[in-house]
């Protein structure tokens, strides 16, 4: 493995693995990518909770407990990664190690460990690579970023890929549980602390994108309250006061209530009263519209920091729709011939749209390999788990709902009821008939885009007609007729799907 320098910003090569090891304050996470590229997919993500940052409040040193399980983990970390043939491995380590007064100590015993330089990153560094985590992960993202771990709180803003204000606070989970976690004198000390950011409270800010494994967990706490169809944490969002009101019941709840919670470990429960308060108290002073919580952070900023900017640039969804592996299909011309062949029906459709269906489209093909009476179902729920950045819930919903009715007809197998919440009106009409459209092209062409490319369809006054150029194309069959009356019937409907078709 070749060691790093800040200096290093080598193009992309999706042959070759790389991987991060980030030593936090409360977790040691090993990540490991497909390739040095946009939308690159974590082939291995495993974590270690060592609670590095216990205690260095009261005592300002690293424990010998929690140090030995590092260098653990980094070893077993180290000799995976070489396992897995990792061209480039770098060790980031943040807070606990860079304010403890046996810190430099300790990196260099981490150093003989991992046989490589452990960069110990000075806050605004750990503030730059978490704020370019939300920038890999939101495609067009604005708003303020906080990244909660276990020694610090990061804040920052950001607009596109453009990074303004930012500041780091003395306030994660571990710090503060040191100082007695929940209770007037910790309002008091946030507080204080949140107050002395001058420019928090004056961005007027969409979102507040949350960062960091306590707050991940609040997501996934009000998932379960809520039953939200959707068990994925990246690109879920909550406006303000749903928000703050999850954040009031977790920071006065009996702890053990929390620890009978679903998909949350014991060692995260202690952390979660503090992480609420702080969210709150953030929320109190930025008062975004939303807040959407972010499984992007540091180690994927890190990733985008290595990326030139012509891959930045690409879009992750897309290039994670056109991965033969992601998205499995038979024919990579009729995938684009359908995107054309599809446009007549959305003649008004925003960017955002066309940048769905496109989507929608490049993945309607995933399941052909499947059992006929299992294409929906895994079709569905591939387009609603796709390991990717790049999408919110919404969007996951709206692939999912399109490739649904593409192989299961209008009312999609039973499988759309629980996503139809989460679209507005239009978006599931335009869904449900982008399906129905897709599920006609496949029964013309057969998989053949010469078969498709003598059809076309035509919209004259919210009618959609077939229109073929020889009289012998390949339209006269019962499956054919029937899908495109579904269409017709798909086209015609003000709101839910169709129970046939």
């Amino acid at each position: 493995m070749t060691p790093a320098t800040g200096a290093d910003r080598p193009g992309s090569d999706s042959g070759q693995r790389v991987g991060v090891v980030d030593i936090g304050s409360n977790s040691i996470r090993l990540v490991v990518f497909d390739g040095l590229q946009r939308g690159a997919i974590p082939v291995v993500n495993e974590k270690e909770l060592c609670g590095l940052g216990l205690g260095l409040a009261r005592n300002g040193r690293l424990s010998d407990a929690a140090m030995a399980c590092t260098q653990a983990s980094v070893a077993r970390m180290t000799r995976l990664a070489e396992a897995m043939g990792v061209t480039r491995l770098d060790f980031l380590a943040t807070a606990a190690v860079r304010d403890a007064r046996n810190g430099p100590k300790f990196a260099a015993a981490l150093e003989r460990t991992a046989g490589q330089p452990v960069r110990v990153i000075d806050a605004a560094e750990e503030a730059r690579l978490s704020s370019l985590g939300v920038v890999s992960g939101f495609v067009g993202a604005n708003g303020i970023m906080g990244d909660m771990g276990g020694g610090s709180l990061e804040l920052a803003a950001i607009k596109g890929d453009r990074i303004g204000d930012y500041t780091t606070l003395p306030l994660g989970a571990l710090r503060l549980i040191d100082r007695g976690g929940v209770s007037k004198s910790a309002r008091l000390r946030i507080d204080r602390k949140l107050d002395g950011v001058e420019w928090l409270g004056a961005k007027n800010p969409t979102s507040f994108y949350a960062v960091g494994g306590a707050w991940r967990s609040l997501a996934r706490i009000h998932m379960v309250e809520t039953e939200h169809p959707i068990r994925m944490v990246h690109g879920f969002g909550l406006a303000r006061r749903e928000a703050e009101i999850l954040c009031d019941m977790v920071a006065s709840a009996d702890p053990s209530s929390l620890e009978t919670l679903p998909d949350i470990s014991k060692r995260r429960v202690e952390t979660l009263p503090v992480a609420a308060m702080v969210l709150k108290g953030v929320l109190d002073r930025v008062a975004p519209k939303s807040v959407v919580f972010s499984a992007f952070g540091l180690r994927e900023g890190w990733l985008y920091d290595l990326l030139d900017a012509k891959e930045r640039a690409r879009d992750p969804l897309i290039v994670a729709c056109r991965d033969p592996l992601l998205a499995p299909r038979r024919s990579d011309a009729l995938a684009d011939l359908l995107i054309d062949w599809t446009a007549p029906l959305f003649p008004d459709q925003s960017r955002a749209g066309r940048r769905r269906r496109r989507a929608a489209t490049l993945l309607s093909d995933i399941a052909w390999r499947d059992p006929p009476d299992h294409r929906a179902w895994h079709a569905c729920h591939r387009a609603l788990y796709l390991p990717i950045g790049g999408l919110g819930h919404a969007d996951r919903a709206y692939l999912a709902i399109v490739l649904a009715t593409r192989y299961g007809g209008a009312n999609g197998n039973g499988l759309i009821g629980p996503l139809w919440p989460l679209l507005k009106r239009r978006e599931r009409h335009d869904a449900v008939v982008l399906g129905a459209a897709l599920r006609l092209g496949y029964a013309i062409s057969g998989g053949a885009p010469e078969l498709l490319r003598p059809c076309k369809l035509v919209v004259r006054k919210k009618v959609v007609e077939l229109a073929c150029d020889s009289d012998d194309a390949p339209l006269r069959s019962e499956t054919a007729q029937r899908r495109y009356d579904a269409l017709v019937r798909a086209m015609a409907a003000e709101d839910l799907p169709m129970a046939s078709g």
